[in-house]
């Protein structure tokens, strides 16, 4: 799985704008699956960025090679630096592993101002973390 996250309008405060969560389902070896039954992709808002309107979090399949997009348009409701982290995690396997990854975006918000820093996804398969969907737990 890979992801990437896309922000539309200027995320100042009191703005609203459109952050876009596009998850991508890659097959890097041969294999009997050709879906990932199940996936959950799902955002982790701080306090402070407040959901306007979409989803922040999906359950479904994905085909082996297609993508889900998810589009939530947020506010940043004070000054200041905030998180925004998303996760996925697929079907566990027969062996007990399964594949995933999680990313973030950091957004500095002022009144008339703001700054973006997009961080690199981070592969999550099989590497001793658990995602459930009210965050994150270390096993």
């Amino acid at each position: 799985m890979s992801a990437k996250i896309s922000i539309l309008g200027e995320p100042k405060v009191g703005d609203a704008f459109t952050m876009t969560t596009t998850v991508f389902l890659e097959m890097k070896y041969i294999s009997t699956f050709d879906s990932a039954n199940g996936t959950i992709i799902y955002l982790v808002l701080p306090d402070g960025v407040d959901v306007v309107s979409g989803d922040i979090n999906w359950t479904g399949d994905l085909l082996i090679h297609t993508n889900k997009t998810i589009e939530t348009q947020l506010m940043i409701s004070r000054e200041g630096g905030y998180t925004i982290h998303v996760y996925a995690k697929g079907p566990t396997t027969e062996s007990g592993n399964w594949e995933g990854f999680h990313t973030q975006i950091y957004i500095e918000s002022y009144n008339n101002s703001y700054i973006i820093l997009p961080w690199e996804p981070v592969p999550t398969s099989a590497v001793g973390i658990s995602v459930n969907i009210s965050g994150i737990n270390e096993t």
